[in-house]
């Protein structure tokens, strides 16, 4: 009965994707969700889904290659001043989805709207003074200080109509989602792709944009007419979707699924390490938990003995069926800040994780909320379960609270959360991004404050020797492992299925780039 009624929902949304598909010829890529993106603002919410649409349906001054490397995108051509000053010469002729010109001008408001109090974006132009005009098509970025990533973090700075968020009202930065704003469900880019039709939740959908500049580049052989977005949180429903022939694309196959649909001879799969650690979060702002007495987590001795009860090589055994790979750090591996010695795990020991809390004052244990998505990473549910089962075998008694990714998500952003789960990686493919927004600022800074660290980020901010960069990073993974700022788990491997007729590089960040999708 149960694998009836997945087919019969799986029936139910191809139906729709079919119905749908059959209003445009051409290169329709219907790509299936585990959880939608809760804004489309370009500097609203920090999210791994969040920025797929804007990647797809925005530009930088610079944009990503295929390997996530920057490259020029909205200016032609930049060159660095004497006094450090960037100097970007912007490309003519292009226009926005709804008409405008693209000038100047549009660059200096969306730099300033991303250095907005409320932006989300806003260290990714933190040694930016300001934008200023030269004339139409030149701008120059005023620097604070040297940052060696502002290239790749400019990417990152999605460039918006003045004169539209004029119209609608929405000049700053929301702060976050569910705020009402015509940018939460609307969207006015450059790029690719141009949204037309929007149901959150549920699906949108995104057509080609016949004045894209790209395609007077030699940078994207995608050709891709349109991408149907749909939200399928039930996993097995996603994959028998992809089998039935109503999906093109699947970015999250679980780990049991792989076999069936590599063995479906007109689907593939196609996978990558990805660059993103999975974590255990905790609210280090509040002396007083909403789901306990006091903050026990405070305390690092207690957020140590959390990692000693979890068995990392067992949940990557059982529940990753080996495809993950156990840390006890953030940062990635082929990034600074990595080494294997930092990163090794032992095996849990939940009689020395009781020992070390009695140690701390909770003799016996204490009682928690951990809230867990249960539809936005690899098996994260089931990633939770295990946890709650291993810390009950050290004192802790945890009540699991698993939810959508659209119902957990607010309660990060808003410190509503005791106790949490977390998946983080970095569009600038460095791990100082993670630093910053988990350890020192960011939505997702859980109140963790060491001064050293936030030196080391500083200093590493502005760091141009490589050698000397590496020695600050990896001083961070040790002070922030010893402190036990969050309990990482594993990175995540990445597997997509999908049609035999598409082309997509498998991104190591889990983030579709449809500028390079190839529809055979």
């Amino acid at each position: 009965m149960k694998t009836k009624n997945t087919w019969l929902k799986a029936a139910t949304i191809g139906a729709a994707l079919t119905a749908s598909a059959t209003a445009m010829a051409g290169n329709d890529l219907r790509w299936g969700m585990t959880g939608d993106a809760i804004s489309l603002d370009p500097q609203g919410v920090l999210g791994a889904v969040e920025i797929i649409f804007l990647r797809n349906v925005y530009d930088g001054l610079m944009v990503v290659d295929g390997d996530n490397q920057p490259m020029h995108g909205l200016a032609e051509s930049h060159e660095v001043l004497a006094d450090g000053t960037i100097r970007f010469t912007l490309r003519k002729g292009v226009k926005f989805h709804g008409g405008q010109d693209f000038t100047a001008d549009d660059v200096v408001f969306s730099i300033a709207r991303t250095q907005g109090e409320k932006s989300a974006f806003k260290s990714m132009v933190a040694a930016v003074d300001k934008a200023v005009k030269v004339d139409d098509y030149t701008v120059d970025i005023i620097m604070k200080r040297p940052d060696p990533l502002i290239l790749s973090n400019l990417a990152n700075a999605y460039i918006m109509d003045s004169g539209w968020a004029a119209e609608h009202g929405v000049e700053e930065a929301p702060g976050g989602a569910n705020k009402g704003l015509y940018t939460e469900n609307n969207m006015n880019g450059t790029g690719m792709l141009k949204l037309v039709e929007r149901q959150p939740t549920i699906s949108s959908t995104l057509v080609r944009n016949d004045n894209f500049w790209g395609d007077a580049t030699d940078y994207y052989p995608g050709n891709i007419d349109r991408v149907i977005t749909t939200t399928i949180g039930s996993a097995s429903t996603r994959v028998a979707t992809l089998l039935s022939g109503d999906l093109e694309l699947v970015t999250e196959v679980p780990l049991p699924d792989l076999g069936r649909v590599d063995s479906d001879s007109n689907l593939k799969i196609e996978g990558t390490a990805q660059l993103r650690t999975i974590f255990f979060g905790f609210n280090l702002t509040t002396d007083n938990l909403v789901s306990t007495e006091g903050n026990p987590f405070a305390k690092p001795e207690v957020r140590k003995a959390v990692s000693v009860a979890l068995d990392r090589g067992l949940i990557q055994k059982k529940i990753m069926r080996g495809v993950s790979v156990p840390t006890t750090i953030l940062a990635y591996p082929g990034t600074q800040g990595h080494t294997d010695a930092l990163a090794a795990v032992e095996k849990g020991n939940p009689k020395k994780a009781k020992e070390m809390l009695a140690a701390a004052g909770y003799p016996d244990g204490f009682s928690v909320q951990l809230d867990c998505p249960n539809n936005r990473y690899v098996n994260d549910e089931s990633i939770c379960q295990a946890a709650v089962s291993m810390l009950a075998k050290a004192g802790i008694k945890v009540n699991l609270n698993a939810l959508p990714k659209d119902q957990w998500m607010p309660l990060l952003l808003e410190d509503k959360s005791d106790f949490y789960m977390l998946g983080f990686g970095t569009p600038t493919n460095d791990s100082l991004f993670t630093f910053g927004h988990i350890y020192n600022q960011g939505p997702f800074q859980s109140g963790y404050a060491n001064a050293e660290v936030t030196a080391l980020i500083g200093e590493a901010a502005v760091e141009a020797d490589a050698a000397k960069r590496t020695v600050m990073m990896e001083k961070i993974s040790q002070i922030t492992k010893d402190d036990m700022a969050v309990v990482p788990v594993h990175y995540q491997m990445i597997n997509w299925g999908m049609t035999n007729g598409l082309s997509i590089p498998v991104d190591f960040s889990n983030l579709p780039n449809f500028r390079y999708a190839v529809m055979q």
